[in-house]
């Protein structure tokens, strides 16, 4: 976890007036994610610690449910990455998906090509670890079960069916928390 990001984020949660506090993520190409918060006018940047800083003591669940409370931050965080990653790349199948995912499940530290899903990925859980504690061993396992989620659509759907599924799934539930 980075303690430093959230102490910044407590101190924005912290603040009453909704109009007081925004946040954004973003990338720079030269010092990578990027969160800046904005309390009361005042901007304050925070660069994302790289993956294998932010590895902490994990869950360590006997079997990892996408659907745990103790796991679904990190299983969102990647497959909300992958539904991103497909808005912005029309020729993105599932292959690439799975590909990324299978290589990440060996060593998710390691170097990606800044276009690549996988680099997506990345930036998704370094995000995602920042604020949870999970250890290395958490994240190669919930890579390796969305891997596997991607093979059975892909299987039972065709070179798109776990993009598809996914797609649905979070319009789903999108509009179900709008209501």
């Amino acid at each position: 976890m980075d303690q430093a990001l959230r102490d910044l984020l407590a101190q924005a949660m912290d603040k009453s007036g909704k109009d007081s506090v925004e946040m954004l993520v973003s990338h720079d190409e030269n010092s990578g994610p990027t969160v800046r918060v904005t309390i009361d006018g005042q901007t304050h940047t925070h660069v994302l610690k790289p993956l294998a800083e932010l590895y902490g003591k994990g869950v360590e669940a006997p079997t990892l449910d996408p659907a745990s409370p103790e796991y679904m931050p990190l299983c969102l965080a990647i497959e909300e990455s992958i539904l991103s990653c497909e808005r912005e790349t029309p020729d993105l199948t599932d292959t690439r998906v799975l590909l990324a995912l299978e290589r990440l499940a060996i060593k998710p530290e390691a170097d990606t090509h800044p276009d690549d899903v996988a680099s997506d990925i990345q930036n998704a859980l370094r995000m995602c670890l920042s604020l949870e504690n999970y250890s290395r061993r958490d994240v190669q396992r919930a890579l390796r079960k969305i891997a596997k989620s991607v093979q059975r659509h892909t299987r039972a759907d065709g070179p798109y069916g776990y993009l598809r599924f996914i797609a649905k799934v979070f319009s789903t539930s999108r509009s179900f928390f709008r209501t």
